[in-house]
């Protein structure tokens, strides 16, 4: 608890932090954080869902060719 008292009496002392509070956590941020990945294209967002919807019309496909009672697994 002592250390971030002290870490944060420097960080009020500090000039930059004293010009432009926002700007100066902003910074720190950008500086210490990952960068976040490109943001997905909506046209791939919408390629994607229609090949899950494709997958689930598939699944349900194969479920009722199985058969009344029978899901296309083997029973134990």
């Amino acid at each position: 608890m002592v250390q971030e008292s002290s870490r944060m009496q420097q960080v009020l002392k500090h000039p930059v932090f004293k010009a432009n509070p926002l700007q100066a956590i902003t910074n720190h941020l950008k500086a210490t954080l990952p960068a976040a990945p490109p943001p997905e294209s909506l046209s791939s967002a919408v390629h994607t869902k229609q090949q899950q919807q494709q997958k689930k019309k598939k699944a349900k496909a194969k479920v009722k060719a199985a058969g009344p009672g029978r899901s296309g697994d083997m029973e134990m």
